[in-house]
């Protein structure tokens, strides 16, 4: 008989893989890094566009927003869904072109539609288009989408339908490579200091932890969290300001999370606990979808501080 958490890992496998866009173990891309942590191996794959490289191109500054998601979704450059409602952002959308409808996501020292400038000097990968620029509380950032990434992805909306964190690390300390081993070192630290971690397991490029959620209830969840351990996404820019606005090696991860059948948690319940080890360094915005609810048009919710 196979165990329910063999088939836990291979569920997270196959949606990890769908995302990617293959199956099996990964096949390397142009420009794919390969550096070694805890031993084994992870990659990432430099970008030079993309919504959140556009709005981390300076130091964001979190004090403009009040709650921790808001603060999280800026760094990513997401606007809430009561803006940007869903089915009009895509991922598609965010990775070609994406006009966000609200300067509160932009840098701090937006001033308006005529502001905004490219970030990078001539033949820069970020094209400015300039057809949304002529509404009074309109911005555009231009961006750029893997290739592998499938059609079933690329129409979904990536605020609803992933789940995310940012690594920051300090270009003065790091190199990209040791950069990321300290972001994967991060993870897989807090994956195993959370006090109800059950289970970590390793199938081809994916590694999962089964991870027990202290409910408002007073019971205990149960949620997979998976990852990739290739293609991380890379690009520099700045941390943000109340991390210092240092320049930064930045990685995009793409965690999987699911909900297990022992317990129910919500999604704020597993980024409270989140919250309680969460390495300076990491920024997590957790999919509404991700627990048992299943919800869609409703804004992820994120851990900063």
């Amino acid at each position: 008989m196979i165990k329910p958490r063999s088939i836990r890992i291979a569920l997270a496998f196959a949606s990890l893989t769908a995302l990617q866009g293959c199956a099996g173990l990964m096949l390397p891309v142009p420009g794919e890094v390969t550096t070694q942590v805890d031993g084994m191996n992870v990659t990432y794959v430099p970008r030079e566009t993309g919504l959140d490289r556009w709005v981390n191109a300076q130091p964001v500054d979190l004090s403009l927003h009040e709650t921790q998601t808001e603060k999280a979704m800026s760094l990513f450059g997401y606007p809430k869904l009561s803006w940007y409602p869903e089915g009009r952002l895509t991922y598609i959308s965010t990775t070609e072109v994406a006009i966000i409808e609200t300067p509160l996501y932009m840098r701090p020292t937006y001033g308006g539609p005529d502001d905004l400038r490219p970030q990078g000097g001539a033949g820069s990968s970020d094209s400015l288009i300039t057809a949304g620029l002529g509404s009074g509380n309109g911005g555009l950032a231009a961006v750029g989408a893997l290739e592998s990434v499938g059609s079933s992805v690329r129409n979904s909306d990536p605020r609803t339908s992933f789940s995310h964190f940012l690594c920051y690390k300090a270009q003065e300390k790091y190199n990209a490579s040791t950069a990321l081993q300290s972001c994967w070192s991060d993870w897989l630290g807090q994956m195993r200091s959370i006090p109800q971690m059950k289970d970590e397991s390793r199938f081809m490029d994916i590694i999962a932890f089964d991870l027990a959620i202290p409910t408002a209830a007073g019971g205990k969840g149960h949620a997979v969290m998976a990852m990739n351990r290739s293609r991380t996404e890379y690009f520099t820019g700045m941390a943000p300001v109340q991390m210092g606005g240092y320049k930064a090696h930045i990685f995009h991860f793409y965690p999987f999370v699911r909900s297990g059948k022992e317990g129910a948690f919500t999604v704020e319940e597993l980024v409270a606990e989140l919250g309680n080890n969460k390495p300076s360094d990491l920024i997590y915005l957790i999919s509404g979808s991700a627990d048992t609810r299943k919800r869609t048009g409703v804004d992820p919710v994120g851990v900063v501080d």
